[in-house]
């Protein structure tokens, strides 16, 4: 029987790949900690029956999720109701959940909106991509689509927390301290080493 055998100049190629993979998606992540969001006056929020303006920076603290296109309808009423349970978890009115669609998910959401009220979520409708281009995440899109933001649109956290405990953690204890705040972030470490 033949074994398999990787050449060890191989594997080291492999590793230093993966390693710079790694390195690239951390270095972009630590890019965006701080960073102010823009949303852009052309994105409309979304209700049940109407399409209107809105202000986001009257929102203390948000979390902000982009919906990818290719989200099928099915996936995309799901999580929409899970973020929904999870803010509304949180308990308290000046912690919000944007979404952000494009008209890929626009019937589903009304069928969704008609089923039950969500006010914990607003969603804003942007067919443009203004939200990835005015933001200079359309290169991290794939990777970088969820953000808690203070008060004044700075990015505290960058992740998504429905999908990892140890994020959702992390956006628990940023969110009690941004509601101590009234919304702002104060200087304190995120990373602490124990």
């Amino acid at each position: 029987m033949k074994q398999f055998v990787i050449p060890p100049l191989l594997m080291i190629l492999f590793l230093l790949i993966i390693n710079s993979c790694s390195d690239s998606t951390n270095s972009a992540i630590k890019k965006l900690y701080g960073k102010e969001i823009v949303f852009n006056n052309q994105m409309k929020q979304v209700l049940k029956d109407t399409i209107q303006d809105i202000n986001i920076s009257d929102i203390p603290i948000k979390i902000v999720l982009n919906a990818e296109p290719r989200l099928c309808n099915s996936c995309f009423a799901n999580y929409y109701k899970v973020i929904s349970h999870y803010i509304q978890t949180i308990g308290n009115d000046s912690v919000k959940c944007i979404f952000i669609i494009n008209d890929v998910h626009k019937e589903v959401l009304r069928t969704i909106m008609e089923e039950q009220e969500y006010k914990s979520i607003i969603v804003l409708l942007d067919n443009e991509k203004h939200y990835l281009s005015n933001n200079s995440l359309e290169k991290y899109h794939n990777m970088l689509t969820c953000f808690l933001l203070d008060k004044n649109n700075r990015v505290v956290l960058v992740g998504d927390p429905l999908r990892s405990s140890r994020i959702r953690e992390l956006y628990n204890e940023q969110i009690r301290l941004l509601l101590a705040n009234e919304g702002m972030k104060t200087r304190n470490r995120l990373f602490v080493r124990k």
